[in-house]
């Protein structure tokens, strides 16, 4: 079984494919980039959104539940009244 190591993140591919020296100095040589700052920042902001996403597409999932409880109902009203 590969170790986790092993693997190729999609990170490690954009940037292989945006600068080959980046890559090389970052994963190869192991040198921090010097924007670890604007990094951390940009982390954290990705962070907040996916809380968002998660929050909005619970709230969409429970939409589509009420409505289809709804529409059951007002069905049920109707056909068996």
């Amino acid at each position: 079984m590969a170790k986790h190591t092993d693997w190729v993140t999609a990170s490690e591919i954009a940037t292989y494919a945006y600068c080959q020296e980046s890559w090389r100095l970052t994963h190869g040589l192991k040198i921090p980039p010097g924007n670890m700052r604007a990094f951390k920042h940009g982390t954290a902001k990705h962070a907040a959104w996916q809380k968002v996403e998660r929050f909005t597409s619970g709230l969409i999932r429970a939409a589509w539940v009420l409505a289809s409880v709804t529409l059951t109902l007002l069905l049920a009203r109707f056909f068996l009244v």
